[in-house]
């Protein structure tokens, strides 16, 4: 019985996969209709076959953690990382399109050149006549009127997908996130197998697996949290094992966290602490500790100078970043704000029962631990503790937002944060008779799981695919627009540049007395000016130039109006005809 419960949790969860994948899908076999259009149902019973074959154990002696080291937790975690990168990969809003998402695509394509010069030629087509800020599109800034560009974001992100980039076209940039996305669902499973057992890695891999957070960030147009998070949860992970190899490759993880987000940087003083705290407890382990860290340092070294020469020669300082000195970036005023709203998010998304996380270094020592001879768990718990606060301290001065998505600064804390979870819970349930022992934890994961679930659908998380509005107007206007069109913009300044090849000028960045002689000045180079705007945008470009230009009134009716999109067209040369008396259809396309 107990491998037919493990084959029928296998089967369905696998079959969540496929639904995931395929959008479902209708067979028949000897005239009954097989039908599964959900994954909902193929997951739910794949979490109730798990709990029927971990409760029917052989022998009441036999613990679940012995039961689970053998085959079936890696092979249920595999499957859950699976189900993460298939998710990803048919969900995941696979374009380039508005700052973040362009800025490290189009980086990657300069990366994968291996020119690493970002150049814009308009700036010195139009040196002296046009501002140079107007050709920049978003996501990099200028730096001078010879038409080089530096980027606003850091390179880890895009080196990694320039190797996707370069290995397999350039569309498969965007299958960077989803696969690493299931290697940070692995080693958050290698983390808490570390600390506490199979039971407690598997826990935590599947609360980070239906963490909001986590999807949000899986499946919006690519960004740097989930590798960044990948990388963090790597060098944590190999941190945990006693072996001058496992310190190297922990280090070079840092490097690359370091590379895709070097504000975090502090966090490298981490995944080795526990070692050194057993080298200084224990002297006759204190040369082994100081190699170790040796070797660890190695790893670090090189993505410490990569960062820090980039931004000497990009911003001039290796403290200043495409976002600014630190003076620009951290305030103390939001340090309230984000005190008040970061906890309170992490709780409203995953459940106040994350909070047992800070329990786990008091209650470690009762969960079996199933790391090698030496491995001190107390401290690896108050290490990962230390973690989740350092980080949620690196953003205390950040910027305030206002919207639960943006606890993607703080998605490197996830991995940790829930395993301490799964420790906790896992820990606080051995006090309870033999039979509960399994129920409880499972049920207590199962719900939160559920919760996490529910909170991502209700506030859309799968709906990020919306966002192929961008790949579709620079599609649109490739067609339809002339070679030489130069589209004012401002969100689709940098898709159109990617998808279409068209010149693409910031409308938000024109002083506003010079839109006029911007456009004429376009107009005798031999550009045909057009003005694209989303809905949103309309207000905002009529605010900006109202009183300077007549064209602030957009008061003639648009060449195109794209209704899905919410994007409109205007051509400026049509609004003197309009005013002559020679009225132009607008086209609607959906």
């Amino acid at each position: 019985m107990r491998r037919i419960f493990l084959l029928a949790a296998w089967t369905a969860l696998l079959c969540a996969a496929l639904v995931v994948i395929t959008g479902g899908f209708v067979f028949d076999v000897g005239g009954i209709r097989v039908s599964s259009q959900n994954p909902r149902n193929p997951v739910l019973f794949g979490l109730a076959a798990s709990a029927a074959w971990m409760l029917a154990a052989r022998g009441r002696k036999e613990r679940l953690t012995e039961d689970l080291g053998r085959f079936a937790a890696p092979g249920l975690a595999a499957s859950v990382a699976a189900i993460i990168v298939a998710i990803g990969l048919t969900y995941g809003a696979f374009v380039a399109g508005g700052s973040d998402s362009y800025g490290y695509v189009s980086q990657a394509e300069v990366w994968a050149t291996g020119t690493f010069r970002f150049d814009e030629p308009l700036i010195r087509e139009f040196a002296g006549r046009v501002d140079r800020d107007v050709f920049v599109p978003l996501g990099y800034s200028a730096v001078d009127d010879t038409g080089t560009v530096v980027p606003m974001y850091p390179p880890g992100f895009p080196i990694v997908m320039a190797v996707f980039h370069r290995l397999a076209g350039r569309d498969a940039v965007f299958y960077v996130v989803p696969l690493l996305a299931g290697v940070a669902v692995l080693a958050t499973y290698l983390m808490g197998t570390r600390i506490g057992g199979k039971a407690v890695g598997l826990a935590a891999a599947a609360l980070l697996a239906a963490s909001p957070p986590f999807l949000f960030q899986l499946t919006a147009a690519p960004m740097g949290d989930v590798p960044v998070t990948a990388w963090w949860a790597i060098a944590l992970a190999l941190g945990m094992f006693h072996h001058p190899g496992a310190a190297f490759g922990s280090g070079l993880a840092v490097s690359l966290a370091i590379l895709t987000r070097p504000n975090l940087a502090p966090l490298a003083l981490i995944p080795l602490a526990p070692v050194v705290w057993e080298g200084v407890r224990h002297r006759t382990g204190l040369r082994r500790a100081i190699a170790w860290v040796a070797i660890y340092s190695a790893g670090v070294i090189p993505g410490c100078i990569v960062i820090a020469t980039l931004h000497s020669a990009w911003y001039g300082s290796p403290f200043t970043s495409g976002y600014g000195s630190l003076d620009e970036i951290y305030h103390w005023g939001n340090a309230l704000p984000n005190l008040a709203r970061y906890p309170a998010w992490i709780v409203q998304s995953e459940t106040p029962l994350v909070l047992l996380a800070f329990a786990a270094p008091l209650l470690v020592s009762r969960v079996e631990n199933a790391g090698s001879p030496g491995a001190h768990a107390r401290g690896v718990a108050v290490s990962l503790v230390l973690f989740v606060v350092l980080v949620l301290a690196l953003y205390l001065l950040y910027q305030a937002f206002d919207a639960w998505w943006y606890l993607r600064f703080m998605l490197p804390a996830f991995p940790p944060l829930l395993v301490l979870t799964s420790v906790s819970i896992v820990g606080l349930s051995l006090r309870l008779p033999q039979w509960s022992r399994v129920v409880l934890p499972s049920t207590i994961v199962a719900a939160m799981m559920w919760h996490g679930v529910v909170y991502a659908i209700d506030h859309n998380v799968f709906l990020a695919r919306s966002e192929l509005k961008y790949a579709t107007a620079a599609d649109f206007v490739a067609k339809r627009l002339p070679p030489k069109a130069a589209v004012l913009s401002m969100q689709h300044s940098g898709s159109i540049r990617y998808y279409s090849g068209l010149t693409t000028v910031r409308f938000d960045n024109i002083h506003p007395e010079q839109l006029d002689s911007t456009l004429a000045t376009l107009a005798d180079s031999g550009y045909r000016p057009y003005i694209l705007l989303e809905t949103w945008e309309v207000p905002e470009f009529q605010k900006r130039f109202n009183g300077f230009s007549p064209l602030a009134s957009l008061d003639w009716p648009p060449l195109v109006v794209m209704r899905e999109a919410q994007i409109r067209i205007y051509d400026p040369a049509d609004r003197q005809g309009f005013l002559a008396g020679r009225p132009k259809l607008t086209e609607t396309v959906p």
